[in-house]
């Protein structure tokens, strides 16, 4: 006996015309074409997907950011709620810690400025 998954695609396509042929006679199968309509209200009889039981709203402001190169942030409980974050920096979410708050505190621009029309342009 051959597997189906080892014949070529047309002897394939021959088993399954055959199968259908023969299944049709003990599952009398009736093809019904259906409206536009009709889908609709099915698909309006879909249920909504269900809200999760536990939801947690985290508002994006008032946060407070520190850089933590040395991974001190766990053995220190920087996640405790009795931590004290007030000596770190306020900041707008989303933030990024690429950006350089003014006055520039930090950082270097390797670059000539040149000033053209008024505004100055950067030349690497």
């Amino acid at each position: 006996m051959t597997e189906f998954l080892e014949l070529n695609p047309a002897r394939k396509w021959e088993y399954l015309q055959r199968y259908y042929e023969v299944a049709g006679h003990f599952f009398d199968p009736v093809e019904n074409v259906v409206t536009d309509e009709e889908i609709e209200v099915c698909i309006r009889g879909f249920k909504e997907k269900p809200q999760p039981q536990y939801r947690k709203q985290i508002l994006l402001k008032n946060w407070k950011f520190r850089l933590d190169p040395e991974d001190e942030g766990v053995r220190l409980a920087f996640f405790a709620p009795e931590y004290d974050d007030d000596h770190w920096e306020n900041v707008t979410a989303p933030h990024s810690c690429h950006y350089i708050p003014e006055p520039v505190r930090f950082g270097r621009l390797d670059c000539n400025l040149v000033k053209t029309d008024g505004v100055l342009a950067g030349v690497l």
